[in-house]
């Protein structure tokens, strides 16, 4: 009986970690399967015995995924200034994280430093140091007719050139899943940073 039962439980989570594997990164998860008094533990490496740098309530939602372990068992996501790992097995897609990126999403970058808070299909804002917010109405996301991991986001002047790649802000230890390519109207700039699905952060 106990062979049985390490054998569906061994199933169950090599089930997990291939529905995890299909889903294109970085995207949005929840934590699932967590009992109401325990936490999912945050972990410097993809391992049990890894250190734990912190965790996250049963409840939470809206989890970014930016990268898969070599066993595709562990999601590796951003905490404070740094990266961590959490066990695949106890995370499920959310719902409204889009394909092929949520209607709501946020780039950034430095030297200047930069915001856009991108929206499909609405009004995206640019924040730049020393100048006024800057509107434009965006269209649905664009996909590459010959590349899977690049993306385009336009409207009236301005482009946001997204490619699914590992990105550095280059001012800390996290890692995102986006880079950009940000092209400015009047006067003419280009901008380089990175993106997170988490848009209100």
């Amino acid at each position: 009986m106990v062979g049985a039962a390490m054998m569906r439980a061994a199933l169950l989570w090599m089930a997990l970690a291939g529905a995890a594997g299909a889903q294109e990164l970085p995207a949005l998860f929840d934590v699932v399967r967590v009992s109401g008094d325990d936490v999912l533990n945050i972990r410097a490496e993809p391992s049990p015995q890894a250190e734990i740098l912190g965790s996250l309530a049963p409840e939470t939602t809206g989890v970014e995924v930016t990268a898969l372990s070599a066993d595709k068992g562990w999601g590796r996501l951003n905490v404070a200034d740094a990266v961590g790992w959490v066990s695949m097995a106890y995370l499920a897609v959310h719902a409204d994280t889009g394909q092929p990126l949520p209607q709501r999403f946020a780039c950034f970058g430095n030297e200047p430093f930069w915001r856009v808070d991108a929206v499909q299909q609405g009004v995206t804002t640019v924040t730049m140091p020393g100048e006024s917010d800057r509107s434009f109405a965006t269209q649905t996301l664009l996909r590459s007719g010959n590349r899977r991991d690049t993306f385009g986001l336009t409207g009236y002047g301005l482009a946001l050139i997204l490619r699914r790649e590992q990105c550095s802000d280059g001012m800390s230890d996290r890692l995102y899943g986006l880079s950009v390519d940000l092209v400015l109207p009047g006067p003419a700039r280009l901008l380089s940073g990175c993106c997170t699905l988490q848009a209100g952060r």
